[in-house]
């Protein structure tokens, strides 16, 4: 996936575009009702327009300035989804388990899963996701080899759960499935919702912005355009949701968007326009 990211940058720069990676944005100057230069940490930058790729819910809670809090609706980041408990590692399977690339071990009851995270609070009988890297197209690694297990969690406010207490649940409970692995992973390759809230600024660490939860939510996320002209979204975060496919697709629609706008807002000189009517 990290590829992907790669491949966009090689064919923007290509195109002239410039990057600023670990540059801080402090906030979205706003005249006339339109972003009009960004402040960051090498001063004021004049812009025609913003593409926003964090969280919409950082643009309501004013971390990019009063004057951008109102540019998405609040009915487009609350409810918010699930975050998560993420151990990624490298280690030996132990036993003979025929792990697939990806892999689901579902709880014994789902009621005991999702009954506990609708409170707030942390589940006894989970539901593990485990993604085995190496795995992929049917390859059947020996040795080392790389995971990525997910376990559910509600994201903050709510207290996280304690990371020993969640290793505890995750490995315990793959035992019971019959699978070890060797050495297991320590505290330190967890990351929890906490981690995920400091990573991603606004987003009280939710993994997929607003809740994907019930037949129209798709529908409530923010689109490309916000109530703000010149200011446009992409990510999971927006519309049409989560996951490198479609948080990819949203770029595709911002990118359209701003193309088309910018276009019609040109403040290109007028030209002469041959024809058979007579003009001003």
């Amino acid at each position: 996936m990290h590829r992907l990211a790669q491949a966009i940058e090689r064919l923007a720069r290509a195109r002239g575009a410039q990057f600023h990676y670990n540059a801080h944005i402090a906030r979205i100057e706003v005249q006339d009702g339109r972003p009009v230069a960004l402040h960051g940490p090498s001063g004021k930058t004049d812009i025609d327009a913003v593409l926003f790729n964090g969280d919409p819910r950082a643009l309501s809670e004013g971390l990019l300035g009063h004057a951008s809090r109102d540019a998405v609706k609040p009915s487009g980041t609350t409810p918010r989804s699930l975050s998560a408990q993420v151990f990624a590692f490298a280690a030996d399977v132990a036993g003979d388990y025929a792990l697939a690339a990806h892999n689901v071990f579902f709880a014994d009851d789902p009621q005991s899963e999702y009954a506990p995270l609708t409170r707030g609070a942390a589940q006894t009988d989970p539901t593990l996701y485990i993604c085995a890297q190496d795995r992929f197209g049917g390859a059947r690694p020996r040795g080392t080899e790389r995971f990525e297990i997910i376990l559910n969690a509600p994201p903050l406010p709510h207290s996280p759960q304690e990371p020993s207490a969640c290793q505890t649940l995750i490995f315990k409970r793959l035992a019971a499935f019959g699978l070890r692995f060797s050495p297991a992973p320590d505290l330190d390759r967890l990351t929890g919702p906490q981690d995920f809230a400091e990573l991603f600024p606004g987003s009280t660490g939710s993994l997929y912005g607003r809740s994907p939860q019930g037949m129209m939510a798709a529908f409530q996320r923010p689109t490309a355009r916000t109530t703000m002209p010149g200011l446009y979204l992409a990510g999971g975060g927006a519309h049409p949701g989560a996951g490198v496919p479609m948080a990819t697709l949203s770029a595709a629609h911002a990118a359209a968007a701003m193309s088309a706008d910018l276009h019609l807002t040109s403040t290109s000189l007028r030209a002469a326009t041959l024809g058979g009517m007579s003009t001003a």
